[in-house]
């Protein structure tokens, strides 16, 4: 028991460690921002379609269209509705995320030879995927958590752009436990997947191999 704990103490310590968990976490939270300026782009493209029927890139939309888009546009880019609306976009890029993660996590151990030393010791063969899987699980949870919170701000700019003042206030208390909910159903999402990870990266005996099994296969 004791083992498997060190254990899960070192692999934590080596996901913090790594620059491309840190490069991940970036990219997540660059692609949070891009898809808030994407709907602003497509909420002004529209809004401007509304009077001359013509959006700002020259193309014909009905104004009715216009009307109607706009409308779904503002909602989705106001609170409570922003929360789900950024964060599909972080639970869709934050799986991949992890996976290659995951991935590297366990296939760097074959690269250096660190698995045949841990057998050689007599760890039981079940205990270093377990170690590794629980690790990535914790990172993932904060992870997670991280990014719920870079919504807020992300959520309140969105918001202005068209116009809305409600805030955080616009969100009630059920909301807010209902969006946990699905961020927390999002995270035992990825467990299967980095579990997965896990498996490839063992199969192939390395890291390379893994990733193109688990990302491109």
């Amino acid at each position: 028991m004791r083992e498997g704990l060190d254990l899960i103490r070192a692999e934590l310590l080596k996901i913090s460690r790594r620059k491309i968990s840190w490069a991940l976490l970036a990219v997540l939270v660059i692609a949070s921002v891009l898809h808030a300026r994407g709907l602003r782009a497509e909420f002004l493209d529209y809004r401007q379609a509304q009077e001359t029927g013509i959006g700002r890139f020259d193309q014909g939309i009905a104004p009715e269209v216009a009307v109607a888009t706009t409308a779904d546009l503002a909602r989705r880019m106001s609170f409570p509705d922003v929360l789900d609306e950024v964060w599909s976009t972080t639970d869709f890029w934050g799986l991949f995320a992890l996976m290659i993660l995951a991935a590297l996590q366990a296939g760097e151990e074959f690269d250096h030879g660190t698995v045949r030393t841990l057998l050689l010791r007599g760890m039981p063969r079940g205990v270093w995927p377990a170690a590794k899987l629980v690790a990535l699980a914790t990172a993932a949870a904060i992870v997670w958590g991280v990014l719920a919170v870079t919504i807020l701000p992300i959520g309140l700019w969105t918001e202005a752009q068209v116009g809305g003042n409600g805030g955080l206030s616009a969100v009630d208390v059920p909301q807010w436990g209902a969006f946990t909910g699905r961020l927390a159903l999002s995270w035992l999402t990825t467990i299967p997947y980095m579990a997965f990870s896990i498996w490839a990266a063992t199969a192939a005996r390395g890291a390379g191999p893994a990733l193109a099994l688990g990302l491109g296969g």
